[in-house]
């Protein structure tokens, strides 16, 4: 009996972690969406619309960013160009990034990272 309310204890745990984690990757993907929405709305990258990356040709994704931040007349930092390229991320892409965010190991912090 305590060997099942031992193991009823730890998935709760488990369940209240994962919880914690999803609430942590809802509050980043809506700072990263008013990010972009700052960013946009700025003269940093008006009118720049890459494609969404779905996990698919990312030399080619990650490129046409660079390109589009070297267009601009002013550099964004790379806060502005990481929270830009999420907001671009979808299905594999997105997943990715949404692990990498979970996974406290891993710190993406300049976009070379990314």
């Amino acid at each position: 009996m305590e060997n099942i309310q031992a193991q009823q204890a730890e998935q709760n745990q488990a369940i209240t972690t994962l919880q914690n984690q999803i609430a942590a990757l809802q509050q980043q993907l809506n700072n990263a969406s008013q990010a972009n929405n700052n960013l946009a709305t700025s003269s940093a990258l008006k009118g720049a619309k890459p494609d969404k990356f779905s996990g698919r040709n990312a030399r080619s994704w990650l490129k046409s960013l660079q390109n589009i931040f070297s267009s601009q007349a002013v550099m964004p930092n790379d806060v502005q160009k990481i929270n830009y390229a999420v907001s671009y991320l979808s299905e594999d892409g997105l997943q990715w990034w949404e692990l990498v965010n979970i996974n406290n190991n891993i710190n993406i912090t300049t976009f070379e990272d990314f």
